[in-house]
Parts: C-alpha cells; sequence; structure tokens
C-alpha cells in the first residue's frame, strides 16, 4: 500500500501541531504512523532559528492537520535532515 510507504504525511509535507507550532514532516516514525516532524515556527508566527525536532507521538505535537503558507517560506531545507 502507498500511505505505508510513505505515511499519511509524506517528508516535505508542511503541517499544524497541537501545540500551534507549524513543522515540516522530517521523517517517518518506523513504530508508529505519525512521523518526525521539525518545527519551523512558534504559534505566534516567529520563526525558530533551525527546526526543532519533535515526535508526533506525543500529545503537544500531534499533527492536527496539514498547512498550506500562503507562501513557502525561505529556508535552507537540506540543513533540516542533517
Amino acid at each position: 500500500n502507498f500511505i505505508r510507504v510513505i505515511g499519511v504525511f509524506p517528508p516535505g509535507t508542511y503541517v499544524k501541531l497541537a501545540n500551534g507550532e507549524i513543522a515540516i514532516v522530517w521523517k517517518r516514525n518506523a513504530d508508529h504512523v505519525m512521523p518526525f516532524v521539525k518545527a519551523l515556527f512558534e504559534p505566534s508566527g516567529k520563526p525558530y532559528m533551525g527546526g526543532l525536532t519533535r515526535d508526533c507521538t506525543k500529545a503537544p505535537y500531534k499533527i492536527t492537520s496539514a498547512y498550506q503558507p500562503s507562501r513557502k517560506p525561505t529556508l535552507d531545507v537540506s540543513a533540516l535532515w542533517q
């Protein structure tokens, strides 16, 4: 099944977390449906300096929805995967 291979939220997808942060999916979590993400923006919209790793199996970091930014943020995506 395609969903089993890439997940519900494939890497590169922007998502909104339960705590209000905006994040980008960083990698799949092999043991769970929910992936690991890098939080890019505080709930207030202020950007973090670098992405903060979040485990979406934890309640505050659960994905509430996919997120479509009005414009793509300027960021070095390759730095998130290091």
